[in-house]
């Protein structure tokens, strides 16, 4: 059995198609950047799928503003999760200089682009799921190996007289 399209449905498509056409000139390059089918994405558009969290997401992780498209302000601190993080930006930074990296060097080490990791310090932007994993996984890599570095044993005072002396 169709779905039904509604009034209420065709508004939200509309919504997301304005949202969207500035940055994407078609609806085939629209749905690459979030990872969908055309006929996926169409489905939103013309108001038969009413979109939820995950395609929220999926649009906001492609740099789509999506805070006038109707049902997303109730949702905006699951699109937006680390938005609800105070001083992002800061404990980035923060991280960055324990971890002796550069925005390019971590953008390296994570896999993305030095701008990206400049725009998340600035506060303009925010990692994805999948750049904020690996930011987890490196911050955690690099406190493990300071502690480590940090409960070496030094050598002792006679240890360090017997090697003068040898």
């Amino acid at each position: 059995m169709a779905r039904e399209i509604t009034p209420e449905g065709r508004a939200v498509g509309q919504k997301i198609w304005e949202a969207a056409h500035n940055k994407y000139a078609t609806k085939g390059a629209l749905a690459k950047a979030i990872g969908v089918t055309p006929q996926y994405l169409n489905a939103y558009l013309s108001g038969t799928n009413r979109p939820g969290i995950v395609f929220f997401r999926k649009l906001s992780e492609a740099g789509i503003d999506v805070s006038s498209i109707p049902g997303a302000e109730d949702l905006e601190p699951f699109i937006h999760p680390m938005a609800q993080i105070p001083g992002l930006s800061a404990a980035l930074a923060d991280a960055m200089d324990v971890m002796r990296r550069t925005p390019a060097t971590l953008a390296r080490a994570i896999g993305v682009d030095a701008s990206d990791v400049e725009s998340w310090i600035k506060g303009d932007g925010q990692p994805g799921y999948e750049a904020l994993g690996k930011l987890f996984v490196l911050s955690a890599t690099c406190a493990f190996q300071a502690t480590a570095e940090h409960k070496r044993p030094r050598p002792s005072v006679a240890t360090s007289k017997r090697e003068r002396v040898a």
